[in-house]
Formats: C-alpha cells, structure tokens, sequence
C-alpha cells in the first residue's frame, strides 16, 4: 500500500506544535479532485478542526491497472455495480507494538456483479475549513494480483501499515 500525498500532508500536521494556526494542513484533495484545506489541532470552541467520522474506516476496490503514484486522489477505475463500485465500511485498525504494524480488515458482499479486483483505496473523511463538509480524501492506494470474484462472494481485504 502506498502512502498518498493526502496522509503525507496530514503526517506532517501532527509533528507541528499544537495551536489552532499552525495545525493548518493546506492543499489536500478529495475523491473529486477539489483542493481544501483542514486543521489537526484546535481550540476549544473552535469548529475548524480535523474530524473523523464513520467515512474513516472505508476501503473502494477497483479494476485499474495504472503504476500507483503518491498524487493519485482516487480509484482508478471502479466497478460498475454496488457494492463493488462503492466505498465499503471497514472494522477499527488494531496496533501490534512487538510487530510495529497497524491492520484493518474490511469485508465486501458481493451482490451486484462479478469481476476482477486489481487496485484498493483506503480512504479518510475530513472537514474542509472553508464549509465545515465532510471531504472524503484517499490515503493509500495499491495495485493487486487480479482477484477474481462472482456474485454473492464474499471480498476480504486487509490493510497492513508497517511502522
């Protein structure tokens, strides 16, 4: 899985020091290409801050074939029937510290169609500074051996982060 340019910019959010102005993180992009702006750390009555909701633990698989590069936004080419063309929820990450790994399952049922996965997105959703909406931000894409699957299978994927 690579690590986009998205979760780049919000990594170095978190290793400014605390306070509303400096926690700014400038130039993130959404699934539709729409550049924003958020903050990770704010103040106490302050609404402009880094928001994670139910979108965070969303996972899109695809049938694109492209070379992942760190500015890719979004899926590459998704399927043409849902769920499989949607985002899918994911359970919570668990942290192994004797590993130094973070791991999400996520599991897909298959009732619109059938087709071969080859790329997976992982994606966050943050509040934009300038409405307060919800932006939904891929984080890390991957290219995948084809995994082939039919209608009414069941799709595990899992993301795995060494750290």
């Amino acid at each position: 899985m690579v690590i986009l340019d998205n979760l780049g910019l919000m990594l170095a959010g978190i290793f400014r020091p605390p306070s509303s102005s400096n926690g700014q993180v400038d130039g993130l992009k959404n699934t539709g290409g729409t550049v924003f702006d958020t903050r990770l750390y704010a103040t106490d009555g302050d609404t402009n801050r880094w928001n994670f909701d139910g979108a965070l633990r969303q996972v899109q698989v695809g049938k694109g074939l492209s070379t992942v590069s760190r500015q890719d936004f979004k899926i590459e080419s998704s399927f043409p029937d849902s769920p499989e063309s949607s985002l899918n929820n994911c359970t919570n990450g668990v942290y192994n510290s004797g590993l130094g790994k973070i791991t999400q399952p996520c599991l897909i049922s298959s009732t619109g169609g059938a087709g071969a996965i080859t790329e997976v997105i992982k994606v966050w959703r943050i509040r934009s500074l300038a409405n307060q909406s919800g932006q939904t931000c891929a984080m890390m894409r991957d290219l995948v051996s084809a995994v082939n699957f039919i209608q009414g299978e069941s799709i595990n994927t899992e993301h795995t982060v060494l750290i």
